[in-house]
C-alpha cells in the first residue's frame, strides 16, 4: 500500500528510535500523561467542590468529567513528542488547512451516520428500545459534547496521526494499521464490563479508523467521525461508550438482556454483532477506496 502525504512526511526519526520504540512512547504518553495531568485536574475540582470525597470525584458526574479533562493533555503530548523527538511537523499527524470544515463535517455524518444504522439494526431486532430522557441536563449535555470532541480527535491523533504513520513509515502500511489497532483496543481493555467480543470490535474499530484515516489522509475528518461516533452513542442515545454510562443524554436506551450477543450486553451497543458485521463491511469498502484512490495516483 502507497504512502499517502501524512506518512511520507512521518520520516525516520533524528534519534533513530525503531518502530517498538515508537510503540512505547505512545503507551507512556497515555498512561504518564493522564496521571500526571490528574494531579492538576484533581485540585482544581477541589477548588469548586471544597466538600468531595473520594468517593464522589469517581461517581458521576465528576469521574467522567476528570476522565475527559485528562484529554487536552494527552493531545497537547501527542504534539510536544511528535515535534521535539521526531521532528515532524504537523502535517505528519494527519493536520491539513485544505477544506477543514467540510471534511469535518464529512466526519461528523459519517460517525453519526454509521451509530445511527447500528441502532436501527438493533431495534428492528428487537434488541433495543428508548425513550426520550424526562430530566435532560443540558448543562452536563454541553461539557460532555464539548470534552468528547477533543476526546475524539486525541486517540485519533494518537493511535494513527502518531503511531499509525511512524510505524507504516517503518513497516509499511499494512503493519501501521495492524499495529495501532491493536495498541487502540488494548487500551480500552480494562473498561467495565469488556468482553471477548467487545475486545474484537474495539479491534475492528481500530482497523477503521485506520483505513479511513489512511484513506481521508486528514485527522479532523477522522477525529470527527471518532467524536461523534462517541456522541451519537452515548450523549444522544444514552448508550454506554465502550462500557461507560454518561452522566448525561438526551434518550435513555434499554437494551434486551436476552439479546445481549447482539446489542453488546452491559458493555453497550459496541459489544454486539451488528457492530462486528457493520464493521467488516465499512473494512471492506474503506479498503477498496484506498486501494483504488492509490493506484490512480501512482497511473
Amino acid at each position: 500500500m502507497k504512502f499517502n502525504e501524512s506518512i511520507a512526511l512521518s520520516t525516520k526519526s533524528p534519534r533513530n528510535i525503531p518502530w517498538y520504540g515508537t510503540v512505547l512512547i505512545a503507551f507512556a504518553i497515555f498512561f504518564i500523561v493522564q496521571m500526571v495531568a490528574g494531579f492538576f485536574i484533581i485540585p482544581i475540582l477541589l477548588i469548586f467542590n471544597p466538600t468531595a470525597t473520594i468517593d464522589d470525584l469517581l461517581r458521576e458526574p465528576l469521574g467522567t468529567l476528570i476522565g475527559l479533562l485528562l484529554f487536552p493533555f494527552l493531545l497537547a503530548a501527542c504534539f510536544i513528542v511528535n515535534k521535539f523527538v521526531y521532528r515532524h511537523p504537523v502535517q505528519a499527524l494527519g493536520f491539513f488547512k485544505a477544506q477543514f470544515i467540510p471534511k469535518y463535517l464529512f466526519g461528523v455524518l459519517l460517525g453519526t451516520g454509521m451509530i445511527l444504522i447500528i441502532y436501527c439494526i438493533n431495534v428492528l431486532f428487537g434488541a433495543m428500545h428508548s425513550t426520550l430522557n424526562p430530566d435532560i441536563q443540558w448543562f452536563t449535555i454541553s461539557w460532555l459534547i464539548a470534552l468528547f470532541m477533543i476526546q475524539g480527535l486525541t486517540e485519533e491523533v494518537l493511535a494513527r496521526g502518531f503511531l499509525m504513520n511512524k510505524v507504516s513509515h517503518q513497516l509499511g502500511v499494512p503493519a501501521g494499521i495492524f499495529i495501532n489497532a491493536a495498541f487502540f483496543s488494548f487500551l480500552h481493555f480494562l473498561n467495565p464490563n469488556t468482553s471477548v467480543l467487545s475486545f474484537v470490535n474495539l479491534f475492528l474499530a481500530g482497523i477503521v479508523f485506520s483505513l479511513l484515516f489512511y484513506w481521508s489522509d486528514n485527522i479532523w475528518l477522522t477525529g470527527a467521525a471518532h467524536s461523534f461516533w462517541n456522541l451519537a452513542l452515548g450523549v444522544l442515545l444514552g448508550n454506554e461508550v465502550s462500557g461507560q454510562p454518561l452522566p448525561g443524554t438526551i434518550f435513555n436506551s434499554t437494551a434486551n438482556m436476552e439479546s445481549t450477543l447482539v446489542n453488546g450486553g452491559k458493555f453497550g451497543l459496541e459489544g454486539g454483532l451488528v457492530v462486528t458485521v457493520v464493521s467488516l463491511i465499512v473494512i471492506v469498502v474503506l479498503l477498496k477506496l484506498s486501494l483504488n484512490k492509490y493506484a490512480q495516483k501512482r497511473a
